[in-house]
This record gives structure tokens, sequence and C-alpha cells, in this order.
């Protein structure tokens, strides 16, 4: 009988944290009463960032431009690049390389295509605007001579490396 006790004890906590979990996403949540939905294009111009996600220790920053995973495969000549990002709003997202070993956009997957994005110069930085959207930015890297390092996007926690076919365990 003690196990029955503990087994619907159990039982009884699950329910109620379900429930107030329930409850509370639906007091949350973000839906703009009907007499103030005809401000949301005038709020939304003012606020571009608005569908920007918080810092998750700072809620008065938003960043509307998460890098995922930056794939960097370094040859003799140069490295191919694939990095992938997640854009709530327009943003300048920043590419691999600098102004001597400048980027060349090849293919953009799940987004405009390499041939609609310019890369620009920002802040000496190679950089590519991006309207909100999901993208696997895809690209090359040329040199005549290796260099000691190769600048990376701030922010790329994910960053796989191989050299010459050969994938660095710990990259550096």
């Amino acid at each position: 009988m003690g196990s029955e006790s503990k087994i619907s004890n159990s039982g009884l906590i699950i329910f109620l944290l379900a429930l107030v979990t329930l409850y509370s996403a639906a007091a949350y949540s973000a839906a703009t009463p009907d007499d103030l939905s005809a401000w949301e294009p005038w709020v939304a111009e003012r606020h571009p960032d608005l569908a920007c996600p918080f810092l998750f220790n700072d809620n008065s920053q938003r960043v509307c431009a998460w890098p995922g995973r930056l794939e960097l495969a370094v040859d003799d000549g140069g490295f191919n690049f694939r990095h992938s990002w997640q854009v709530y709003a327009q943003s300048w997202v920043p590419l691999p390389g600098n102004q001597k070993y400048w980027p060349v956009l090849k293919s953009s997957a799940m987004g405009p295509s390499a041939a609609n994005l310019l890369v620009s110069e920002r802040k000496k930085r190679p950089v590519v605007g991006l309207p909100a959207g999901k993208y696997l930015l895809q690209g090359r890297v040329n040199w005549q001579r290796q260099p000691e390092f190769i600048d990376l996007p701030g922010g790329s926690g994910l960053v796989s490396l191989s050299v010459d076919g050969e994938q660095q365990a710990h990259p550096q």
C-alpha cells in the first residue's frame, strides 16, 4: 500500500506541474488585443528588433542574428567555409576573413541565393546583410601563403576545422 501512495502522489505532482505550466503559457502569451492590433505595423517599424530574442543573461540586449556551426576546410590555397545562421530581423552577419583575405560567397542554402548576396565591409570586416530567416552560407577565402591565423566571426562557438582533409579535434 505504501508504494501505491507514492505512485499516486507522484502522479498528482506531475499533473499539477503540467497544469501550472499550461496556465503559465496561456497567461503570458504575446497576443495583441484587438483594439491595439492596428498599431502593430507602427510599433514594428520603430522597433525592428522586437522579434529578436534577448541574451540569456541580459534582458536589455537583443540579438537578431544567432550563429550556428561554422565549418572550415583549410587547404594550401585557402579555406572553404559553411556557416549556419538564424536571423530574426534584418542584420549584418559577419563572415570569416578580413580585408587581406576577403571571402567570396559560393552559395546560400535556406535563403536567398549567393548571387543575390553582396559581401560588404563594416568596421573593416566582411559582412553580408540578411533578412529574417535561416541560412547556410558557403564560401571560400583564397591566399597565396597560409596566414598564422584566420579571422572568424565573433560569437561562433561551434567550430569544426579540417586541415588538408584531416579533422582537427581541438581547433584553436
